[in-house]
């Protein structure tokens, strides 16, 4: 879906959003909580994810969360996002806003829980807080393992359960097995056998029926 909105005015109005997040959600079961992120980027030889050789500001990440919490053991999240990759060819497959995630939780006693909707991939120790800046020590994660590609996604459409319990005072375990799909974002660059400009396909693969788990020990 592609909303009539510039893509100029965007960080703007994400801003202003959180501006008032405080007023609108004080002493409610609503929440709204969002982050903003702008970067420069500058190559010193060929365009590499979309940075230039002559410099780009064109690299912004914002998110707007909204929650929800009928009860004490139930929530509702959705976040949705505006992002900017510069001159990355996968930039054509980005619409002007997306859907980040849409999760339903529900605590199932103290140890277990479960989500279902679009929820987060568990992935490696950064994917949970991807499209979390505050929490990054970069302005984005390693392209490997986290990049949009090569089977890994940042959400899985679909339901998972979790266990986390703790085993002493420093210690806890953490399990979680999903089910669901995915796409990805794909990109391959073919030289010109006549000697002219590479071209350049880009397009979606997608993962169906797919089921995992995902153990720590912390």
């Amino acid at each position: 879906m592609t909303l009539p909105l510039n893509k100029h005015i965007l960080p703007g109005l994400f801003i202003l959003c959180l501006l008032f997040s405080q007023a609108l959600t004080a002493q409610s079961k609503y929440t709204i909580n969002g982050y903003f992120s702008q970067a420069y980027a500058i190559s010193d030889g060929n365009p590499i994810f979309g940075i230039t050789s002559k410099g780009t500001f064109d690299y912004r990440n914002a998110a707007l969360q909204f929650g929800f919490q009928p009860s004490e053991d139930s929530r509702i999240i959705i976040q949705v996002n505006h992002k900017r990759i510069g001159k990355s060819p996968v930039a054509i497959l980005q619409e002007e806003i997306e859907l980040d995630w849409g999760i339903l939780e529900q605590q199932l006693g103290g140890e277990w829980a479960f989500r279902a909707g679009r929820i987060l991939l568990p992935l490696g120790i950064y994917n949970p807080i991807r499209d979390v800046s505050v929490l990054l020590p970069f302005y984005s994660l390693p392209f490997s393992p986290y990049g949009d590609g090569s089977y890994t996604s940042e959400t899985v459409d679909g339901f998972s359960l979790s266990f986390n319990r703790f085993l002493g005072d420093n210690v806890s375990l953490e399990a979680e097995v999903y089910f669901g799909q995915w796409k990805w974002k794909e990109w391959y660059i073919f030289e010109s056998l006549l000697g002219g400009p590479p071209s350049t396909l880009v397009d979606e693969a997608s993962v169906r029926n797919a089921i995992g788990a995902w153990f720590w020990i912390n």
